[in-house]
C-alpha cells in the first residue's frame, strides 16, 4: 500500500512539472506581427505576420482582419503562367500528424509576369499573391500539429514545398500568435 502512494505521489509530481513546463511553453511565444494597426477605413484591427521561404519563392502569410482569418500565399513559378487562381481552389497543409489542412482561395489571383535578370542571364517568372479564407480553428489545427509540406495546383501544375522542424515550430507559433 505504501508503495502504490509512493507511486502515485511520483507520477502527480511528474504530472505537475510537465503541466508547468507546458504552461511556461506557451507564455515563452513573443507574438510579433509584420502589420499591426487599425484600418483607417474600416475601423478594423488588421494583424499579420509573414514568412518567406526558398529564397523567396514562397512566402506565407497569417492575417487576422476584424474577426476574419485568411492565409495569404504568394508564390514565384519560372516561367510564363497566364491563368489565374480562381476562388475555391484548394491549398493544402499536411500536418505532422498524417491530416491533410484544406483551405479555400477567397478570390481570384492574376499572374503577374516579370522578367528576373542577373548579370548572367534573364528568366520570365510568374508571380501569384493568393489569399485563402480559414476559420481559427483551422489556424488551431496548425498550432496543434504543425505542417510538414504544403501543396496547391498552380493552373495545372503543382506547386509544392517542405518545411523543416525549426519552419514547422515558426509555422505554428505564428498560427497560435494570430489567434489570440
Amino acid at each position: 500500500m505504501k508503495t502504490q502512494k509512493i507511486f502515485l505521489l511520483a507520477f502527480l509530481a511528474i504530472l505537475a512539472i510537465s503541466n508547468n513546463g507546458f504552461c511556461q511553453k506557451e507564455k515563452k511565444i513573443k507574438c510579433k506581427y509584420d502589420i499591426d494597426k487599425v484600418d483607417e477605413f474600416s475601423g478594423e484591427a488588421v494583424k499579420e505576420t509573414f514568412l518567406s521561404y526558398y529564397m523567396g519563392a514562397a512566402v506565407l502569410g497569417f492575417r487576422k482582419t476584424g474577426s476574419n482569418y485568411f492565409i495569404d500565399f504568394k508564390v514565384r513559378w519560372n516561367g510564363n503562367k497566364t491563368e489565374p487562381v480562381k476562388k475555391g481552389d484548394e491549398l493544402m497543409f499536411k500536418l505532422n500528424n498524417g491530416e491533410v489542412l484544406k483551405v479555400l482561395c477567397s478570390k481570384n489571383a492574376s499572374p503577374n509576369n516579370k522578367i528576373q535578370a542577373t548579370s548572367y542571364s534573364a528568366s520570365v517568372c510568374t508571380d501569384y499573391a493568393i489569399e485563402y479564407s480559414c476559420t481559427k480553428e483551422e489556424l488551431q489545427n496548425l498550432v496543434n500539429a504543425p505542417p510538414t509540406a504544403i501543396k496547391l495546383d498552380l493552373t495545372g501544375d503543382a506547386v509544392q514545398f517542405t518545411f523543416n522542424s525549426r519552419e514547422q515550430k515558426k509555422i505554428s507559433e505564428v498560427a497560435y500568435c494570430i489567434t489570440q
